[in-house]
């Protein structure tokens, strides 16, 4: 039995991706809350490779929590899967805001 977590991290992963392209191809929701403002003014201007680049990092993610878990399948051993899920989570555990 397949656990509902990895079906969930995958899922937001391609759902964040999917949003990423959408604003690389010049679509404007949400896109506000995404960038931060410093006075008033966007802190940054992402470029539109830029943005590519992190929806593909994202897919790579999702690729990656599938791949470890089982719901696809690789020729990577599982013990390289497990190193690359430690530093995943360990992106996310060490990045911050602000």
């Amino acid at each position: 039995m397949t656990s509902l977590l990895p079906g969930v991290l995958v899922g937001v992963f391609v759902l964040l991706a999917l949003i990423h392209v959408y604003w690389a191809l010049g679509g404007q929701r949400i896109k506000i809350a995404a960038i931060p403002e410093v006075e008033g003014r966007p802190a940054f201007v992402p470029s539109r490779l830029g943005t590519l680049g992190v929806a593909l990092a994202l897919l790579v993610c999702a690729w990656l929590v599938a791949a470890a878990s089982g719901v696809v399948r690789t020729s990577l051993p599982q013990q390289v899967l497990c190193w690359f899920m430690f530093g995943l989570a360990l992106v996310f555990f060490c990045s911050r805001h602000g």
